[in-house]
């Protein structure tokens, strides 16, 4: 857990916060004393290479490619009046 004081808290606040996935808990000081916590709900360590990296699917944006027989630019001309 690291700390930081109180005054430099309050200056980097929303770097704390984003920096809470990976520290998980840092500890506030108000003249060297303990006078509050944060931590994150859920703590998420960035994968340390890409091998780690858990791909998403795409499956849901690919379109099949279109029929040869299709009539593309008679589709497209109407946007184009």
């Amino acid at each position: 857990m690291s700390t930081i004081a109180l005054d430099q808290a309050q200056r980097q606040l929303p770097e704390l916060i984003r920096g809470l996935l990976t520290e998980g808990e840092i500890l506030i000081l108000d003249q060297n004393v303990p006078v509050a916590k944060l931590s994150a709900l859920n703590t998420v360590a960035p994968p340390h290479s890409l091998r780690d990296h858990q791909p998403s699917s795409v499956g849901a944006l690919l379109q099949p490619y279109p029929a040869l027989d299709e009539d593309l630019l008679a589709e497209m001309q109407p946007a184009f009046r």
